[in-house]
């Protein structure tokens, strides 16, 4: 959350662009003022989200076998889950493929969620390896249903991992909660016209009285804001998710540990609101 100094110092910045950047960059400069004072703004009007009561798991070189046969078998156990991914950006060129999460709903009140290291597997050759490929074969069954606010599509740059190959993402069942959502928003909020006599006055919220485009998809962050009431911290969207996030795997200190944790916690939170959503459609 942003000082009442540096709230005013954004408004400013934003009104006050140099006339000397132009185009693209002065474009993407007022989109990147702005997104910071979107933050700001959930992050002033609602309570930070709560996930309901999970476990994560990393998958990465130090991960045993006897734990990945047990996630295998906890994706045989149920049919229900949500997966996102991260990438890191890279200046001129396209963004690296860094990090997958897959979180597996045993019920409404408990869940895995699983963060793949993509930077931090283990050798092809070892036995490992092909267990983490087990789990994604497993995961990629045409009965289950993989949530995802998207389409499967952001998973095809992680096929060079050779985890899981184009055909498996082609037989799966993915959802995009993402549509789905919009639909759900829009059927259960259509546009209320008010009158000046209005004597039972209520703020309409349908997707145009709030600013939004019909055309344009629902941000995850929007939709936790509007439709659960709390406020998705996505601070740390550019953030380079391939450092290796799991403290066991190599020796941090104390404040890379805590970059760590910030990253985890909006990694899993991305799939733990996610299913929140669900719960409402």
């Amino acid at each position: 959350m942003l000082s009442q100094r540096e709230y005013e110092d954004l408004l400013w910045k934003i009104n006050n662009i140099p006339s000397t950047i132009t185009g693209k960059k002065r474009q993407h400069l007022r989109t990147t003022f702005k997104k910071k004072l979107h933050e700001h703004e959930l992050a002033t009007k609602y309570p930070p989200f709560e996930p309901l009561k999970f476990e994560q798991v990393f998958i990465n070189f130090r991960t045993t076998d006897s734990t990945l046969i047990h996630l295998i078998d906890q994706i045989k156990s149920t049919t229900v889950f949500t997966l996102d991914t991260e990438s890191i950006i890279i200046p001129y060129q396209p963004n690296a493929p860094a990090l997958i999460q897959v979180q597996i709903i045993l019920s409404e009140s408990f869940s895995y969620v699983v963060l793949i290291e993509m930077c931090h597997l283990p050798r092809a050759y070892e036995h490992t390896f092909t267990l983490v490929k087990q789990f994604f074969q497993t995961l990629f069954n045409a009965d289950n249903n993989i949530f995802i606010w998207g389409d499967i599509s952001e998973l095809h740059n992680f096929c060079s991992y050779n985890l899981f190959t184009y055909d498996q993402l082609d037989l799966c069942n993915p959802i995009n909660l993402q549509d789905a959502f919009k639909t759900h928003w829009n059927t259960q909020h259509p546009h209320q016209p008010t009158t000046s006599a209005s004597t039972n006055y209520s703020e309409c919220i349908c997707e145009e009285c709030l600013g939004f485009q019909k055309k344009k998809t629902w941000s995850l962050q929007n939709a936790v804001a509007f439709e659960l009431s709390r406020w998705l911290d996505k601070r740390q969207t550019t953030s380079n998710f391939d450092i290796g996030l799991d403290p066991t795997l190599y020796h941090f200190n104390s404040a890379e540990i805590a970059h760590r944790q910030s990253l985890i916690r909006y990694a899993v939170y991305d799939c733990l609101s996610m299913q929140q959503i669900m719960l409402k459609l």
